[in-house]
């Protein structure tokens, strides 16, 4: 499905990449931990996927198994484990920007107001600490908290002005304190990606137990 909504600059006149990148891929019924006799069927696709019309690839993670399938990440993670890097970039592009970086952001602090929604003086969606932690990738949920305080004492009473104002400061945050992390973050997930995908490609790793550790795969390379 084309997806539009990678960033908030996403134009007609896109590059042009491969379809996937780092793309690691793993369909074989394997004995994962605790199985026995019959192993638990569970396909995974992740990588950077790009899709013709976005502005860039994005980092996509899903899976299939007798549960259903997509974005199905905590059965993934169980088996799993080390794709926990990618995972957290699920829909980030390929230099760890979150889908819709300030727009979402603001979303998530509860600071998206619009003009229609009781005349800007509620917020669209009240504030999720979680979501905002996951977005930003903070460490600590409390980072979301300070940085949510750091707006609300800059405020206009125009609605337009308000919302132009944060846009503006959460981008300029995002330009001088996250896009490094993120940019680190994206290297890493490609990274694990590479050597998960060199692990699964060698011989008769079907019948091993997939590696817990990234230590342990490593020592299997």
């Amino acid at each position: 499905m084309k997806d539009t909504t990678m960033n908030d600059t996403t134009t007609t006149d896109a590059p042009s990449f491969p379809e996937w990148q780092h793309k690691f891929k793993d369909n074989t019924h394997r004995c994962f931990q605790g199985c026995a006799i019959q192993p638990p069927y569970l396909a995974v696709t992740a990588g950077l996927h790009y899709i013709e019309g976005n502005s860039r690839p994005y980092f996509s993670v899903t899976g299939e198994s007798k549960h259903g399938g997509g974005a199905i990440h905590t059965e993934i993670l169980i088996e799993w484990p080390l794709l926990r890097p990618v995972v957290d970039l699920h829909l980030s592009d390929d230099n760890g920007v979150p889908m819709h970086a300030v727009a979402n952001g603001l979303y998530h602090l509860g600071l998206s107001y619009g003009t229609w929604h009781e005349e800007g003086l509620e917020p669209i969606s009240p504030y999720n600490r979680e979501a905002a932690q996951r977005h930003f990738r903070f460490e600590n949920v409390e980072d979301a908290d300070t940085m949510r305080s750091a707006y609300l004492a800059v405020y206009d009473n125009d609605v337009e002005k308000r919302m132009e104002l944060w846009r503006g400061m959460l981008q300029n945050y995002i330009d001088t304190h996250l896009a490094d992390r993120w940019k680190a973050e994206a290297e890493a997930a490609k990274e694990r990606l590479d050597l998960l995908t060199r692990w699964v490609e060698g011989e008769d790793t079907h019948n091993l137990m997939v590696p817990r550790t990234l230590d342990e795969l490593k020592a299997k390379l």
